[in-house]
């Protein structure tokens, strides 16, 4: 999945690559992880688009694009959820530390 973060991520392609079936995945994956493949997956995005938000002076657009995110805006918006701040707060407030 890590390697597949900038690309679209389905249970059916997870599913097919690893030769299960879609159901038999998700059901394995979440008794194992405690969370949806599709929650690991935005996790690991999110943890992705951290780090380069905290060491890179990319775009949050580009970072958005980069960790598999179509729209800028809907990246912002997942981002804010699980991060309790928005991408640019979370990245000036990194830098002020860095300081």
């Amino acid at each position: 999945i890590s390697k597949h973060l900038h690309e679209p991520i389905t249970n059916t392609a997870i599913a097919t690559a690893v030769g299960v079936s879609t159901p038999y995945l998700s059901r394995l994956f979440r008794n194992h992880t405690g969370i949806s493949i599709g929650e690991y997956v935005t996790n690991q995005r999110i943890d992705e688009a951290k780090g380069l938000l905290i060491y890179s002076s990319e775009p949050i657009s580009t970072i958005a694009l980069h960790v598999g995110y179509q729209s800028e805006a809907y990246f912002s918006r997942r981002f804010a959820q699980i991060v309790g701040q928005s991408a640019s707060q979370f990245r000036q407030a990194r830098q002020s530390h860095s300081l």
